[in-house]
């Protein structure tokens, strides 16, 4: 599962040092993030494009020597890579067959609309009142194939602080446990999901010919949630 930055957290800071200290807090929510099982932070097309202040920009800040080295290698390889989040909404919405807007007090908000869309988690720079929270109030409005349009809101998990992500651990292993569909994953995923329980050979063939709709099956990815 991946991140979703929240683009409308982007503005001008009073200063480089400023912009610094904003990407350094997200990076830090992204690293707590990493330990709990996100992959990667996924941003729109034009992030490296944006300001941190004036003159700076992000991509201006990859390059800053004066930044540590293992912050914008940890931006080059797990932030802002393709596919952006215009290309994930996009496919998203052809898979479903529905055109999705999202809107945050009346502005687009394609990064918080990709955590709504794919039930993940929306990041921002911690750098105004209204992202500490680690909820934010999205409206939706989808449009189907037969131009049925719907709106109505949603709370989208967020977080600009590391402390946000504590909120989200018993959601996580829950979600966790669920996209384990049968026992052939389960038991790839043994060490990752049952690092505590010492496994004997013939315990592989039990769990992995499950289909996953059996009782056993349900108790064993239950187990995983007790990680």
């Amino acid at each position: 599962m991946d991140l979703f930055f929240n683009e409308l957290s982007i503005k001008e800071g009073p200063g480089k040092e400023a912009g610094k200290q904003w990407m350094e807090g997200l990076l830090a929510v992204y690293k707590k993030a990493s330990k709990m099982g996100f992959k990667e932070l996924k941003t729109t097309e034009t992030f490296l494009t944006f300001p941190l202040a004036t003159g700076y920009k992000m991509h201006d800040w990859l390059h800053d020597q004066t930044v540590d080295p293992e912050s914008r290698l940890l931006v080059k390889t797990k932030v802002s890579k393709f596919p952006f989040i215009e290309q994930l909404v996009d496919n998203k919405n052809n898979q479903d067959s529905n055109l999705s807007e999202f809107r945050y007090k009346g502005r687009n908000a394609v990064g918080l609309g990709a955590a709504y869309l794919f039930e993940s988690v929306s990041v921002s720079f911690s750098n105004a009142d209204e992202w500490n929270n680690f909820l934010i109030e999205l409206l939706i409005t989808e449009v189907s194939e037969e131009n049925e349009i719907t709106e109505f809101t949603k709370n989208v998990k967020h977080s600009s602080k590391p402390e946000h992500l504590d909120s989200l651990i018993d959601w996580q292993k829950e979600r966790k446990r669920l996209d384990i569909p049968n026992g052939k994953l389960l038991w790839l995923k043994r060490n990752e999901y049952l690092p505590y329980l010492i496994l004997c050979s013939g315990v592989e063939k039990q769990i992995s010919y499950l289909s996953g709709q059996e009782p056993a099956f349900h108790l064993s990815r239950k187990a995983t949630s007790s990680k």
